[in-house]
């Protein structure tokens, strides 16, 4: 699947921390893949400013990230969770449609 730098930051975010070693074996492998290497770092001019990332968006470049269905169950299940909860923001939408397919 391919990922834009806010949906990287959204699902890093949005990975459990805690659960079972199973769970918690997957999310470390998925935000090792999700996390940014230095080279993404200095061709985006990625940085936090406070409480927010900012980076150059005409750097940007989608990146794929290989996830299996136990991730995959994972995003969703969060994902439902804030749903539930009235927690969604706009910028889950396009995670949304990509993991829960609604």
């Amino acid at each position: 699947m391919e990922f834009t730098v806010l949906e990287r930051l959204l699902l890093l975010n949005l990975l459990p921390q805690v659960g079972s070693i199973i769970t918690l074996r997957v999310v470390q492998q998925l935000r090792a893949e999700l996390s940014f290497s230095e080279d993404e770092i200095a061709r985006m001019s990625l940085q936090e400013v406070g409480a927010n990332i900012t980076w150059n968006q005409d750097a940007e470049e989608p990146k794929l990230v290989e996830v299996g269905d136990t991730a995959k169950t994972i995003i969703a299940k969060r994902l439902r969770d804030l749903d539930e909860s009235e927690q969604l923001q706009p910028q889950h939408l396009s995670l949304w449609e990509q993991f829960c397919g609604e």
